[in-house]
């Protein structure tokens, strides 16, 4: 059964970086500051680096604007749209990819998106065809 810690504070890491020290043993160390062996080696790198001081403030990993978009990418979507207007979303992201040796450097939701953003994306609705009966 996993032990799960709420996140840890600058004082629970600078007890824990001191305990591992004192100790000599990290998982004891872990265990009687009540943070996991995963944040551990998380901070590791940083107290090696910085100290105390880097211990302070957990740096973010998250995409701080997900919407930006590279203005080359955006600018190559759009072309290809008013050259090929019958292309949907996803060959024209497959196509983006394969000038980028395949790299997936755009999101086939984030083509539509742009599309859209330029007035370039409509949503037609597809017909049902009729079956006929005998």
């Amino acid at each position: 059964m996993a032990v799960y810690y709420r996140q840890t504070t600058f004082q629970q890491r600078r007890y824990l970086f001191e305990l591992a020290e004192q100790l000599g043993n990290v998982s004891e160390a872990c265990k009687l500051a009540k943070v996991s062996r995963k944040t551990y080696y998380r901070w590791k790198p940083r107290y090696a680096e910085e100290g105390v001081e880097g211990l302070r403030e957990p740096k973010s990993h998250a995409v701080h604007n997900p919407k930006t978009i590279d203005p080359q990418i955006e600018r190559r979507i759009i072309e290809l749209r008013r050259e090929h207007p019958n292309w949907g979303k996803t060959r024209i992201a497959q196509w983006i990819w394969k000038e980028h040796d395949w790299e997936r450097v755009v999101a086939i939701e984030t083509v539509r998106n742009v599309l859209d953003r330029h007035g370039l994306w409509k949503i037609e609705k597809k017909r049902k065809k009729e079956r006929i009966r005998g």
